[in-house]
């Protein structure tokens, strides 16, 4: 399952993602977005304020945003080339810290990790 956050594009996989898995997608969010943070060497407090966002709920929708749409095929695109065993979870956060390094037109040639820090003021 792909999470793409639609301000900054901060994108990141979870792999072998089950139908009773989506039972508790919000839980599955909050675990692996802490998850990929601390990879990034985010500090505690930060992913703690990020926490703290989301303690409201976490939404997930469809967007109709064709920008972000396109950015998430193009992204979703370069997994291939990072990952060669899902199973292998260091593989797959460090798939997602190149993706996020990814320049984006949408982002006015920003990286979905540069996006993320500013919207953090990190």
């Amino acid at each position: 399952m792909l999470f793409t956050n639609e301000k900054t594009l901060y994108t990141f996989l979870v792999p072998n993602v089950l139908r009773k898995d989506l039972r508790e997608v919000e839980k599955l969010f909050m675990v692996n977005l802490r998850r990929n943070l601390e990879y990034e060497g985010f500090t505690d407090s930060i992913i703690k304020q990020l926490e703290k966002g989301c303690s409201g709920g976490v939404a997930f929708a469809k967007t109709t945003n064709r920008g972000v749409i396109g950015s998430m095929v193009d992204l979703v695109s370069h997994y291939p080339f990072y990952i060669e065993n899902l199973d292998d979870m260091n593989q797959v956060l460090g798939a997602n810290s190149k993706i996020n390094q990814t320049l984006m037109s949408y982002l006015k040639y920003d990286s979905p990790m540069e996006a993320l820090q500013a919207l953090v003021k990190c």
